[in-house]
């Protein structure tokens, strides 16, 4: 999905040129628009590459939440899964936190939750160390 997604911005890259919207980090780790730091590839953005605000999502979550009476389903919760997927697949904490926007790397531990994945890897860590 990510791949695909990625692929369409790509596409709308060309078909709008020097009208697409890029973000950057600049060197107060804030995201800009004008060609300043390092270009990052966000996924929520529109066609044109504008940025598609959290409120908005988060608006269109709490009608899903709603309409759906998922009573458990909120867009932060999503959040807390991107990070504990990375960091699962071993991205670092470093690059995730970066990827949430963090200023603090420490932040981003509270949105690591380990799963089976991660356990299995913790056993077989140990299993290798006193082989």
């Amino acid at each position: 999905m990510i791949k695909g997604t990625l692929e369409q911005h790509n596409i709308n890259r060309v078909e709008y040129g020097n009208l697409y919207t890029r973000q950057f980090i600049n060197e107060n780790n804030q995201i800009v628009s004008h060609d300043t730091g390092r270009e990052i590839f966000m996924l929520n953005v529109r066609e044109d590459g504008s940025f598609i605000s959290p409120i908005t999502i988060t608006h269109a979550c709490r009608v899903i939440h709603h309409k759906l009476k998922l009573n458990h389903f909120e867009y932060h919760a999503l959040r807390h899964t991107h990070a504990t997927t990375l960091f699962t697949n071993g991205a670092s904490k470093i690059d995730i936190s970066e990827r949430l926007g963090h200023f603090d790397w420490k932040t981003t531990d509270g949105y690591l939750h380990n799963d089976e994945k991660q356990r299995e890897k913790t056993i077989q860590i140990v299993s290798n160390i006193y082989k």
